[in-house]
């Protein structure tokens, strides 16, 4: 992992790790880091100048991690073998599928109002928890493998999913209900979405 410095400047922090995937930090200490690696989580303390690797050999092939902002405790790394969740601020983890038919999880995210709301990106669709991870329920394009999931920072009843075979789908009700948007890039696979964070018009 490497951190920016000035204009024209970037320094390696920490591990050398072959394979990182996404980056996370604890919102109340940004000395806590987070890595999703090849071979699992990585964690740092003292804003990456040391790491340590916090899950065991059942977790690997990570995709993503997320902090749940309104419960930083809870972190969540999705996988090729699905979705694991620390409630100790990565110290440990459990697997959490309960409701995930097929396991490969491409994204995973938590909602940043509302404690115990996330939503995955999975070989099978958009699944959402209200509970944490404890049970996970199928909320759109079903059937349909996802690759990314993005919330509004303007209107967080706005979300947007990026879809490998049915273009982009969106929310407006908090991801209760998902609609695929169409138009010309309706049959696209799409690997990233971003919203305007100033205009929910412009996606």
């Amino acid at each position: 992992m490497h951190i920016f410095e000035g204009d024209t400047t970037w320094r390696l922090i920490g591990w050398k790790h072959p394979r990182i995937s996404a980056v996370a930090f604890d919102p109340n200490d940004h000395n806590i880091i987070y890595l999703a690696g090849g071979n699992g989580c990585l964690k740092s303390k003292d804003g990456g100048k040391s790491w340590k690797i916090t899950t065991d050999w059942q977790v690997t092939e990570s995709q993503s991690i997320c902090v749940d902002p309104n419960a930083p405790e809870n972190v969540y790394i999705s996988t090729a073998y699905g979705i694991w969740r620390s409630k100790d601020y990565g110290e440990s983890w459990q697997a959490a599928n309960n409701g995930l038919p097929k396991k490969f999880t491409q994204f995973v995210t938590a909602d940043r109002r509302q404690v115990g709301w996330l939503f995955a990106a999975t070989e099978g669709g958009i699944f959402m928890t209200t509970d944490g991870g404890d049970n996970w329920r199928l909320a759109g394009a079903q059937g349909i493998e996802t690759h990314d999931i993005q919330q509004s920072m303007q209107d967080p009843h706005i979300w947007l999913a990026a879809t490998e075979t049915n273009g982009v789908f969106h929310s407006k009700d908090n991801g209760k209900s998902w609609q695929e948007i169409g138009g010309a890039l309706s049959k696209a696979p799409i690997y990233g979405v971003a919203i305007d964070p100033f205009d929910t018009q412009n996606m």
